[in-house]
């Protein structure tokens, strides 16, 4: 009997540290926004515009919750090239804030790798094996200024912006 409760218990424990991370739908935008979508569908009065560079319009949305399990945020913008949604910028301030985001980000996306084991930096890249095939995720915390930024970027967008700009530089070439 006691080698039943104990088994149970195990696979119980496995259970719940399976189940980590493993939303299949937590590769697919942010907060019920999916990638790609055109902000003229959205129909959203809550999406504000907060600016503009190089062809990508950043908006924030007046009713977003600042907050990602136990950590504050300062801010979350929303990147869109070419009206479709393919950039999420999040920031917090202080040590607390970048540890409580950290354990929220690694509980529902996994563990990120740490390119470098001096920066507090981890990324999600599907030639890793640890993001979805069109999603690339970094995690950073800037010690000095006591900054975390967590930015998400859909990589099928991102790489038909990453071109145009190529383009433009190339024909800026025919200047010199």
């Amino acid at each position: 009997m006691k080698k039943t409760i104990g088994l149970l218990i195990i696979l119980l424990l496995l259970s719940v540290s399976v189940q980590a991370g493993t939303d299949p739908n937590r590769w697919d935008g942010f907060r019920g926004l999916k990638w790609a979508t055109n902000i003229k569908d959205m129909n959203d009065p809550n999406m504000i515009f907060m600016g503009s560079s190089n062809e990508v319009r950043v908006y924030m949305r007046s009713n977003d919750k600042l907050s990602i399990g136990d950590a504050k945020l300062e801010n979350i913008n929303y990147g869109f090239y070419k009206d479709r949604f393919f950039m999420l910028g999040i920031r917090a301030k202080g040590y607390t804030n970048f540890t409580a985001l950290k354990d929220a980000v690694f509980a529902y996306y996994g563990q990120g790798k740490q390119l470098d084991e001096v920066k507090k930096e981890w990324t999600w890249l599907p030639a890793l094996g640890n993001s979805d095939k069109d999603v690339r995720m970094e995690l950073s915390y800037n010690e000095s200024g006591q900054e975390t930024a967590l930015v998400m970027i859909y990589l099928p967008i991102n790489q038909e912006k990453d071109a145009a700009d190529a383009k433009k530089a190339m024909g800026a070439g025919n200047n010199f």
